[in-house]
């Protein structure tokens, strides 16, 4: 749930990792790698495609399970600040087709303009790597996942690689609704971590990150935090899109 910028000894994972999301056929210069998946138009590397019960095989599930979930948001953006939800989370009706845009590409899927080693610039699929993967290079993404607050997931900026650590496949794939809060005259009376520390809330949350063109460098988690933002930090914080649509499933 962090975003990681890239540092120069992380160049190489990075670069590696963009020419195998450039093209059709996953590969680094002049060698194929066989473990990669896809779901629709999003791509899936180094997380066992070629076993059975792997974790390619389940993110091929989680995602069209995540884009079938966001219809219900955009159907509620439809009612703009009619919305509860929405009028609590963007405030008006300035933020809506910016909101709107960010949710529709995480359903569809488009490439991303992507930023490698030398800055070269290319359009690459959303792609997600296992962190765990046995690949000498992948090590700076295993060293983002032990950091000490643990994280699901990280995006890699700005070659918007999603990194998925090990906590991630331990998580509930979707929060109970038990997770809601309890609201009280309009006070939050509870905070529903459990609601956002799913494997849903997650995964948009990092995907908001690819696709969001908002200043998002200080980032607030905590729902009274979330709902305290005016217009337009809200746009420029991933916990106020994975809340509104945590809260809609």
């Amino acid at each position: 749930m962090h975003i990681r910028q890239v540092v120069p000894n992380a160049i190489t994972t990075i670069f590696r990792l963009t020419l195998c999301v450039a093209i059709a056929r996953c590969q680094t210069s002049g060698n194929e790698i066989g473990d990669y998946a896809e779901s629709g138009t999003y791509l899936i590397v180094y997380c066992n495609a070629n076993t059975t019960d792997s974790h390619a095989a389940y993110l091929q599930n989680l995602i069209p399970y995540m884009q079938s979930s966001l219809q219900a948001v955009l159907r509620d953006l439809d009612r703009g600040t009619a919305s509860p939800a929405y009028r609590a989370f963007f405030k008006t009706t300035k933020n809506l087709d910016a909101v709107r845009q960010i949710f529709t590409d995480i359903v569809n899927g488009p490439d991303v303009l992507t930023v490698g080693a030398l800055n070269v610039t290319r359009w690459s699929p959303p792609t997600l790597v296992c962190a765990d993967a046995d690949e000498p290079f992948l090590h700076h993404l295993r060293d983002d996942c032990n950091t000490p607050t643990r994280p699901p997931m990280n995006t890699m900026q700005p070659a918007k690689i999603v990194s998925v650590c090990p906590i991630f496949w331990t998580l509930p794939r979707v929060a109970r609704k038990a997770a809601c809060p309890w609201v009280v005259d309009g006070r939050l009376l509870t905070e529903p971590w459990n609601l956002r520390t799913t494997q849903y809330a997650v995964l948009v949350h990092e995907l908001v990150h690819v696709y969001n063109r908002f200043d998002d460098r200080d980032e607030v988690y905590n729902l009274g935090d979330v709902v305290g933002l005016n217009a337009t930090g809200s746009l420029g914080n991933a916990q106020n899109f994975a809340s509104y649509a945590a809260g809609e499933w």
